[in-house]
């Protein structure tokens, strides 16, 4: 509440406000002690339990949310996404990494590729109007132009990117690993893929075994560990951010003057 809407509602002057607040017999004070957060039990209880609410932690230490917030900020701990997946297995986790641990040790380059998705025009959730109206915009639903995009990427290289206006299947993914994907490697390879249906085509693994190229399949429900999906997402949020994809051309310009 403001200075002037607390004059209105108790119906007095603006100086017998300023005067009241100033008193220092009235105002507030604490019943007990400011309560110590101990670091360990915090840290402890950050780790146990990552995607609490301020107000449960602060429940839990008998403290008040801003208490809680500065022993965390001071503990130099922020919020952030949560990057786990609900339905990921750990076992299957512990054994993918292991296999790819061993493909390492073995010398053999590990190349993750994925496939994407980006509309030519995003909805903007927010907008600007007067105060008291509301922000009223269009928006043609009907519109269901989408660019897909396929590529891999080694290191913190991008590479054999392809674009397309159709859906991607998988007589398009085996034209990929064909034409794109295999000439562009250079000597035989790990591939890190997903398991979307289309990828565990009998046709395809042939094609990549031929080549003398291994598949590891991703866990399920494992994005999180397929770093290509961060190559996606800052693409994604460019393109969130207004830069409008007019067609496939200016697309394939535009995605790798970011991505690269």
């Amino acid at each position: 509440m403001s200075i002037r809407q607390a004059c209105t509602f108790y119906n007095i002057s603006k100086t017998a406000l300023q005067r009241w607040l100033k008193d220092s017999s009235i105002k507030q004070t604490r019943n007990k002690p400011p309560t110590k957060i101990p670091n360990e039990a915090l840290l402890k209880d950050v780790e146990q339990h990552p995607d609490d609410y301020l107000y449960e932690r602060a429940r839990r230490f008998n403290c008040s949310k801003t208490g809680m917030h500065n022993a965390l900020k001071r503990l130099g701990i922020s919020q952030k996404k949560d990057l786990r997946a609900s339905k990921s297995l750990p076992d299957k986790k512990s054994s993918y990494q292991s296999k790819l641990d061993s493909f390492t040790q073995q010398g053999y380059p590990i190349v993750y590729m994925d496939e994407s998705g980006f509309e030519a025009e995003t909805i903007r959730p927010y907008g600007y109007s007067p105060i008291g109206k509301p922000c009223i915009d269009s928006f043609n639903w009907q519109a269901k132009k989408r660019t897909n995009v396929i590529g891999a990427l080694y290191k913190k290289m991008l590479f054999a990117l392809d674009y397309f206006e159709q859906n991607i299947n998988s007589h398009i993914f085996y034209d990929w690993c064909k034409f794109t994907l295999i000439p562009s490697l250079k000597t035989k390879c790990v591939i890190v893929m997903d398991n979307a249906r289309f990828h565990k085509s009998k046709r395809i693994q042939k094609l990549l075994n031929r080549h003398g190229h291994r598949i590891l399949w991703l866990p399920p429900y494992s994005p999180d560990l397929n770093p290509i999906e961060k190559k996606w997402l800052k693409l994604s949020f460019y393109a969130k951010g207004g830069w409008r994809i007019i067609c496939l051309s200016y697309f394939r310009i535009w995605a790798v003057f970011i991505l690269l």
